[in-house]
């Protein structure tokens, strides 16, 4: 929520902009249904044709005649009201990034859930989930069980009135690459586990909720792009050359192997207003070109020198 204007430290060889995009959306578990829920099917912006509209599919929520033995993803049709499985929506906003960037990548992305529930209804629980590039972006129809005991999963009781989130993390370098807006469907990987070029990357996370009937749920999706610009009129944008500090970043890939997934969140952070960072990178080097390694060795040198 706090980490737009923040980049990928690596090679990128070219100016690139960076944009947020944050959208709420309020749930409620259906009533005598006890179950509901919302997952990010893919952050990445695209045009595919299992979304409403134009603005492709980025998420999904549960039919509200889902049961807790047989969860349905999909959409509801924001013209006719009527849901349909498979189906979903576009993120707010993702036309316009797709005018504006020649491609793009995501840096980083949460899904914050805050519930509402009262004292009078605050039996119940919430599952917070991730799936990092399914070879099935389907699922079929998997139960509430299905996802509280997959791995790295959260399951978080209403009466402890706490919030959650469940994060984004950097699979590997190489899937981080800058993805053009895809045309097609989504795609799983061949029979060689290799990622079809063309092609919409699958990658799941949300909330699925067990609850008493008509409890609500305030989720934030929030997800941070770097992008190469597309023309040269994008006067409100700041382009800048993208930073490159190898140090930097394999820490933070050993970093987001220790961290929590999913996990209980402040209320400070849930409910804080969205807001840019002030990345430094390697800008703090006075001009060395070794990025982070240099301020480490610097912090370093007093105690070194101490030890001769």
């Amino acid at each position: 929520m706090q980490g737009a204007d923040a980049k990928i430290p690596d090679e990128t060889g070219v100016e690139t902009g960076t944009i947020q995009v944050v959208q709420k959306i309020l749930l409620a578990a259906t009533a005598g249904r006890q179950t509901g829920g919302i997952r990010i099917i893919s952050p990445w912006v695209n045009k595919c044709v299992d979304g409403f509209g134009t603005d492709g599919l980025n998420y999904q929520v549960v039919d509200p005649a889902s049961t807790v033995t047989t969860i349905v993803w999909g959409g509801i049709n924001p013209v006719g009201g009527a849901f349909a499985a498979g189906k979903g929506h576009g993120f707010d906003g993702a036309g316009e990034i797709s005018i504006s960037a020649a491609s793009h990548r995501v840096v980083s992305a949460a899904l914050y859930v805050q519930p509402e529930g009262s004292l009078a209804n605050n039996s119940g629980e919430f599952t917070l989930f991730s799936f990092p590039y399914p070879d099935d972006s389907s699922n079929g129809s998997p139960q509430y069980n299905d996802y509280m005991n997959s791995y790295k999963a959260s399951t978080i009781a209403l009466n402890t009135n706490q919030a959650g989130v469940v994060r984004w993390y950097p699979f590997n370098r190489g899937l981080r690459d800058f993805k053009s807006f895809i045309d097609t469907d989504l795609l799983t990987l061949d029979e060689a586990g290799i990622e079809p070029a063309e092609c919409v990357p699958n990658w799941e996370m949300g909330v699925v909720l067990n609850c008493d009937p008509d409890v609500s749920f305030r989720c934030t999706m929030v997800v941070n792009y770097e992008f190469i610009p597309q023309f040269n009129t994008l006067n409100i944008l700041s382009v800048s050359p993208s930073p490159c500090d190898a140090t930097e970043t394999d820490m933070v890939e050993r970093w987001t192997q220790d961290m929590p997934v999913a996990s209980p969140a402040p209320q400070r952070v849930v409910a804080a207003s969205p807001s840019a960072v002030t990345p430094q990178h390697g800008e703090t080097d006075e001009g060395t070109g070794f990025g982070m390694f240099f301020n480490v060795i610097k912090e370093l040198a007093p105690l070194v020198l101490a030890l001769l």
